[in-house]
């Protein structure tokens, strides 16, 4: 990608981290304490977001780069529907 050096300098990294730093912070809420799995599925998923965002960019190859953003679009759905399972939850 001309101009990126990282792939913390790319805007998707970049709100995905700041999807994963609420998702740590959500998690460590009373709430989730009686919610273990949800918590983890929540932490597993926000992860994975921003691992497939950096391991696709290190693959140089623009097929594999937009395989693996497709990948943590899928992992930031998942968060969408855990949240979503959460709020219902109370």
């Amino acid at each position: 990608m001309p101009g990126v050096r990282n792939h913390t300098e790319l805007e998707a990294w970049k709100l995905s981290d700041a999807l994963r730093s609420e998702v740590y912070r959500l998690t460590t809420m009373r709430a989730f304490r009686t919610a273990p799995d949800l918590a983890r599925q929540l932490t597993n998923a926000a992860e994975s977001a921003c691992a497939n965002i950096a391991e696709g960019f290190s693959r140089y190859l623009p097929a594999d780069f937009a395989r693996f953003l497709r990948i943590a679009r899928g992992s930031q759905s998942e968060i969408v529907e855990h949240l979503t399972s959460a709020t219902r939850r109370g």
